[in-house]
């Protein structure tokens, strides 16, 4: 059998959960935690709130331009550093989810 042994979870996850870097789960949290804390404290404060989303969103987007910089570098090198580009593709996803999740919450 060439089943590797990963316990449970469906087609891809066992891969895509190796690549994850472990600051990147905990920034990833981090994130998470600062949007509910955004919505929290500025529950009754409408402008406030709308101020810290967009700060979470500029700290998000300059995430993703950081791991877009470095897919691109990773595959302009020789021979192609996939492990870099994996990292950097499986923190662009949690990026993305935070960033809806921003927006959702900003509407």
């Amino acid at each position: 059998g060439g089943h590797p042994g990963a316990p449970g979870g469906g087609t891809g996850t066992a891969a895509e959960h190796t690549a994850v870097d472990p600051h990147v789960l905990v920034h990833a949290m981090e994130t998470r935690e600062a949007i509910e804390d955004a919505l929290a404290v500025t529950v009754s404060d409408p402008e406030k709130r709308a101020a810290a989303l967009s700060a979470l969103a500029r700290g998000v987007a300059a995430r993703e331009a950081r791991c877009l910089a470095s897919i691109a570098q990773a595959f302009s090198s020789d021979p192609v550093d996939t492990n870099t580009a994996k990292r950097a593709t499986v923190e662009l996803s949690y990026l993305a989810r935070a960033r809806d999740e921003i927006r959702e919450k900003g509407e």
